[in-house]
């Protein structure tokens, strides 16, 4: 018989697994300060750029000005 503790692991197991066979969209954002850090979201742009799956991440960024949207 499987208790709660032994379950919980599982399940997080098989969720992180969904999302990583999930196909995501890849948000490109291009900040004017090549070395912005945005601490409250723990973001770093290395030479202007960050990358993120994450739709509610890219949401936030874009609030920030001098931050874009890289569309190509």
């Amino acid at each position: 018989m499987a208790t709660k503790a032994n379950e919980a692991p599982e399940a997080a197991q098989n969720a992180t697994e969904g999302k990583a066979t999930k196909k995501s969209r890849e948000y490109k954002l291009r900040s004017g300060n090549k070395y912005l850090t945005v601490g409250s979201l723990g973001v770093q742009f290395i030479n202007g750029l960050y990358v993120t799956h994450d739709a509610d991440e890219a949401k936030a960024l874009l609030t920030i000005d001098d931050i874009s949207l890289d569309e190509g």
